[in-house]
C-alpha cells in the first residue's frame, strides 16, 4: 500500500471510528434490542412497553437470531439447511437472508455478539468508504477529492440506515467491482489480479445475503461497463478481451455461489409470497416531495417521532439516497467533468 492509499486508509478508519464511538465506549449492544420490549413474552417486569424506534425489528426478531443459529450449528458440526423454531420448521440456508457462508457474518462466528456486531458494521463502513476511494482514484479523481467521495459514500442513507442488515455489505460490491473492472479495462483485459479480484468481490456478493441489493449494483456496474467500453469502438480486439475476462469471472462466480442462489431459488419458485397477486402489485413511486429529504432526512418525521414507518414508504426507504447537504456544497467547488473528459482521459490510460 503507498503512502496516498495509507493516508486514505487512516482517515476513513478515523471517519468510521468516530461513528461508532458509542458503541465502542459503551457497555451496551449496538442493536436495537429494546424492539423486544413490544413482545408479552420477552419483555422485562418495569421495562417499557414499547420501542423507542421500531423499524430495526428485522434486526433483533430476523438477522441477529438467523446469525446466533448459525453459529450454534457450525459449532455443533452441522449446516443449518432447516430452522426448527421458525413456527412449525422453515428452509434455512435458502432463506438467503440467513447469509451463512457470507464473509462480513464471520464475526459473529468468532467473536462475542456484542464484540461482532461493532466489528461487522466497522468493516462495512470502512470497506464502503474506502473501496470507493480507491475506485475514484483509479479513474483519475485527486487524492482528498476521492477520500471525500468515499467517505460520502460511507455515510450516505443505504450504509448507514441499513447498517444492521446485510444491504450495506453488497452495497460494497459495487464500488469493488467497478475497481476492478477499471484495472482491467486499463490493463486492456491482461491483467489476471484483476480478474481474479472481481471474481472474488462477485462471489462475496452473491454469498453475502441480500440478493436484491446485488442485482441492482449488477445493474449499475453493467450500464458503467457499457459506457467505458464503448469509449473505444475501433479497439474491438481489447473490447472482446475485456467481455471475455468479465464473462469467465461471472460463470465462475456464479458456479462459486451455487450453493446459496440454487437452493434459494428453488424456495422461491415454491413460495406463497411469489404467487400473492396483491403482493405482486406494481408498488407506488416516490413522490416530488421526496427530494427535499435529500437536504432534510426528517422533514416528514422520523421513527423516533409520530411517523408510519409500517407503509411501503418508510423512513430507511425514503432516505436511502441520502448524502447529505455537504455533498452538495463540495460538488459545487469541484471542476465540472462531462462524459467525454471522461472518457478522454480513460482513453489516455488504456492506450499508454
Amino acid at each position: 500500500m503507498n503512502g496516498e492509499h495509507r493516508k486514505a486508509a487512516a482517515v476513513i478508519a478515523f471517519f468510521t471510528l468516530v461513528f461508532l464511538w458509542t458503541p465502542l465506549w459503551s457497555d451496551g449492544l449496538f442493536a436495537p434490542a429494546d424492539i423486544t420490549a413490544s413482545i408479552p413474552l420477552l419483555r422485562e417486569p418495569g421495562g417499557p412497553e414499547k420501542a423507542k424506534n421500531p423499524i430495526g425489528s428485522d434486526v433483533v426478531l430476523q438477522i441477529l437470531p438467523f446469525l446466533e443459529f448459525n453459529k450454534r450449528e457450525l459449532a455443533a458440526g452441522r449446516i443449518p439447511l432447516w430452522n426448527p423454531y421458525a413456527a412449525g420448521g422453515a428452509p434455512h440456508l435458502a432463506n438467503y437472508q440467513s447469509a451463512l457462508f457470507s464473509l462480513w457474518t464471520v464475526p459473529f462466528y468468532l467473536v462475542s455478539l456484542r464484540t461482532a456486531l461493532i466489528v461487522s458494521c466497522f468493516l462495512k463502513l470502512f470497506a464502503s468508504g474506502f473501496l470507493t476511494y480507491l475506485f475514484l482514484r483509479r479513474i483519475g479523481l485527486s487524492l482528498w477529492t476521492a477520500v471525500s467521495g468515499g467517505v460520502l459514500f460511507m455515510f450516505s442513507g443505504n450504509q448507514t440506515l441499513w447498517l444492521h442488515w446485510h444491504n450495506p455489505a453488497l452495497a460494497v460490491t459495487l464500488p469493488a467491482s467497478a475497481w476492478c473492472c477499471e484495472r482491467l479495462i486499463q490493463a486492456k483485459g491482461r491483467s489476471w489480479a484483476a480478474a481474479a479480484g472481481l471474481t472474488a468481490v462477485w462471489i462475496i456478493g452473491i454469498l453475502a445475503g441480500h440478493p436484491e441489493t446485488f442485482y441492482f449494483c449488477s445493474l449499475a456496474l453493467g450500464a458503467y461497463l457499457v459506457f467505458r467500453l464503448t469509449a473505444w469502438p475501433e479497439n474491438r480486439a481489447m473490447i472482446r478481451r475485456v467481455v471475455g475476462v468479465l464473462a469467465v469471472c461471472t460463470v465462475i462466480a456464479l458456479a462459486a455461489g451455487a450453493v446459496q442462489w440454487i437452493p434459494f431459488t428453488e424456495y422461491l419458485a415454491n413460495s406463497a409470497e411469489l404467487h400473492n397477486e396483491e403482493r405482486r402489485a406494481v408498488l407506488p413511486g416516490l413522490s416530488w416531495s421526496a427530494l427535499a429529504l435529500q437536504l432534510a432526512p426528517d422533514l416528514f418525521g422520523n421513527p423516533v417521532t409520530p411517523y408510519d414507518h409500517y407503509t411501503i414508504t418508510n423512513y430507511n426507504e425514503l432516505n436511502s439516497a441520502y448524502t447529505g447537504a455537504v455533498s452538495y456544497l463540495l460538488l459545487g467547488a469541484c471542476p465540472r467533468i462531462d462524459g467525454r473528459t471522461l472518457i478522454a482521459a480513460g482513453r489516455s490510460v488504456v492506450v499508454a
